[in-house]
């Protein structure tokens, strides 16, 4: 259920956005509008009184315009988030009064700790990483939270935020190999006075913010990556030492029209990148994984909870929360058709791991998404559904397999090679087995009474026979995958009349 309909601003250094949440009670968010402008505030507002005053009036027409989106919406209330380059401003409160007496936007100075506390309730939230370090790489300063089974520990916040970066050490266009180790050797220098460590074992590296969205943006097109998603994307050390390689060895004119680049980075990629790269240095960290969300998310959450639940909770209200945009979505077919598959993959594939379980659990939940493009090939519809589609709490790898599952159900369209690099080999008998338990769980679900229970599924003594009780006759679809059922699970499925169990649903 709808509780609130929150716009959230972040007034930052380099970029300013606003974000605009439809929110449930359980603190589940779907983003249902935004916009940006790039402001270079930090420069503004840092620089004469005629530069910040022609800075201020950019801000001004951004945030009426944001107001304007907010509204627009249904947005019932609107915060907004300034960072950095206005906590540094000798005149933030009466910028803060004047925005609220001109706009009507209620306006927070929020500290480097806070920070840093709302971008790690945004970026971890939507992740599956438990334990670990999250780096929030913004336009003034670089926010890092160190957190263990998904509850924070500690937050740091550093002057060496992208632009900044540039600004300080990046003089010569391009700029030269000494400015360049100046600028690693400062970050390197501040992070290590301020005790920090490499990461432990088990511990993984999460990062948020414009510069790498950019970077994983730019790296994700040079691989021919299918998935589109940034949002969980893992991005490697060795990928960010060559993208700052070959992006500080070119004017930014040159930068500006990157493959892969927004345009808007062209002033503050390099000094992004490098200090990204140092961070992971300092940290001996090998890869990182992206996280979509950060300080918006934070804030947006932050109204509802204070501590991040499990990922498999995440996933869950994800799941519910697709299904339940599309007309097409049965709530009670869904309950069925999963408790059913659950039930038949206890019975004829107990070697499934607990990735596969879930997958199918997801799965069976969201067949009917697809027919709101067409009945016909519903599974496929489903599967592309979930491959365009953030999903809170999801790796690459269980976005892969949820869809792989549901494209298997239909074995005439289904080529387990379009899953690479998320899927391989070793997994293709697995997802052949999920996908015929989830065609039959489908097909069974819809020829049950409406105040039906679930059919009892069974083995015969020897093992060779996998038997099925329903309360009528069976034909059609049925008949033809129980003919496919010997060459997936080396037995015989036969149907039988009687045994339901389980209350109705």
């Amino acid at each position: 259920m709808t509780s609130e309909t929150l716009a959230v601003v972040d007034i930052g250094s380099n970029t300013s956005r606003v974000s605009v949440f439809r929110m449930s009670d359980d603190g589940h968010y779907q983003e249902v509008a935004d916009s940006r402008a790039t402001l270079q505030l930090l420069r503004g507002l840092s620089s004469d009184e005629e530069k910040a005053s022609k800075a201020i009036e950019s801000l001004m027409a951004a945030l009426r315009d944001f107001h304007a989106v907010a509204e627009a919406a249904g947005a019932s209330r609107t915060v907004a988030l300034a960072t950095y380059s206005v906590r540094s401003y000798p005149k933030a409160e009466d910028l803060v009064r004047r925005i609220r007496e001109e706009i009507g936007i209620e306006v927070q100075i929020i500290d480097g700790r806070r920070e840093a506390e709302l971008a790690f309730l945004g970026a971890i939230y939507g992740t599956d990483v438990e334990d670990g370090l999250l780096i929030d790489v913004g336009g003034g300063s670089i926010e890092l939270a160190s957190f263990r089974r998904r509850a924070l520990l500690r937050t740091w916040s550093f002057p060496l935020g992208a632009l900044l970066l540039n600004d300080r050490f990046l003089k010569d266009d391009p700029p030269s190999k000494s400015q360049v180790r100046l600028l690693q050797t400062h970050v390197r220098d501040t992070l290590l006075k301020a005790g920090i460590r490499p990461l432990k074992a088990r511990e993984r590296l999460v990062a948020t913010g414009g510069t790498v969205r950019n970077l994983a943006k730019v790296d994700r097109q040079d691989r021919r990556y299918a998935m589109p998603q940034l949002h969980g994307y893992v991005l490697s050390r060795r990928r960010i030492k060559d993208l700052s390689r070959r992006l500080s060895a070119l004017r930014r004119k040159e930068v500006a029209q990157f493959r892969g680049l927004n345009a808007d980075r062209k002033d503050s990629i390099v000094g992004g990148a490098l200090a990204l790269l140092s961070l992971f240095r300092v940290l001996k960290a090998e890869e990182a994984v992206v996280s979509g969300q950060g300080l918006r998310e934070g804030f947006a959450l932050s109204t509802h909870m204070s501590v991040l639940p499990a990922p498999r909770s995440v996933r869950e209200v994800a799941v519910e929360s697709l299904a339940m945009r599309f007309a097409s979505w049965d709530e009670r077919a869904a309950q069925r058709r999963a408790a059913l598959a659950a039930s038949l993959q206890a019975t004829i594939d107990r070697a499934a791991g607990p990735d596969f379980q879930e997958s199918l659990l997801h799965a069976a939940w969201l067949v009917d998404i697809g027919k709101s493009i067409d009945n016909v090939g519903h599974f496929h519809h489903s599967a592309s559904i979930v491959l365009a589609t953030d999903l809170a709490g999801f790796s690459h790898r269980m976005i892969a397999l949820l869809a792989a599952i549901l494209h298997a159900a239909d074995r005439r369209r289904f080529d387990w090679r379009e899953y690479k690099p998320w899927v391989s080999t070793s997994d293709k008998s697995s997802l052949k087995k999920a996908g015929l338990i989830l065609a039959l769980a489908d097909e069974v679900e819809k020829r049950l009474p409406p105040r039906g229970g679930i059919p009892l599924a069974f083995h015969n003594k020897r093992g060779t026979t996998i038997g099925l009780s329903l309360p009528l006759p069976y034909g059609g679809r049925l008949a033809t995958l129980a003919e496919r059922f010997p060459d997936v699970f080396g037995s015989e499925l036969r149907f039988e009349q009687g045994g339901i169990h389980g209350p109705s649903a």
